[in-house]
């Protein structure tokens, strides 16, 4: 059986931030970048916890991928209030994850339902593994 790393979305970003400092090219496929990929995870996970415009910037800037210029005119703040919000909101969303580590432990229970999907004979725990593991993806937010 193939044994699975599970690492923190924190040591990740630490991780690509210190290839970014060393001059060490980009992961590009035309995917979205890990690191935004990450915190647009984390800011579905915790962004509640948040202040209002805290989130509403990390919202602006991530999920509708506005720049600067267009959120700092949207809330009639400066560009650099809109970096600033942005840098303390990830910075917050990052501790969170730390300290309370529940986008690990998702991505954890994910995949031992997909294991238990794969491993198993039986249709009804097929199928049961498969709905345990749609309650922590994406795509099926609106299912529950």
């Amino acid at each position: 059986m193939k044994k699975t790393v599970y690492n923190s979305p924190v040591k990740q970003i630490a991780l690509q931030d210190l290839r970014r400092l060393r001059g060490e090219k980009k992961e590009g496929t035309g995917k979205m970048a890990p690191r935004r990929e990450t915190l647009c995870a984390l800011l579905d996970l915790y962004g509640n916890a948040l202040s209002g415009r805290c989130r509403e910037v990390l919202e602006f800037y991530y999920a509708d991928d506005l720049s600067l210029a267009e959120i700092s005119e949207n809330l009639g703040i400066t560009r650099q209030g809109v970096h600033d919000a942005i840098r303390r909101g990830e910075q917050e969303l990052l501790a969170l994850e730390k300290a309370l580590g529940f986008s690990e432990k998702a991505a954890r229970a994910v995949a031992l339902a997909e294991e238990i999907a794969r491993e198993s004979a039986e249709p009804e725990t097929k199928e049961l593994a498969g709905r345990i593991a749609d309650l922590f993806t994406a795509e099926n937010e609106g299912d529950h």
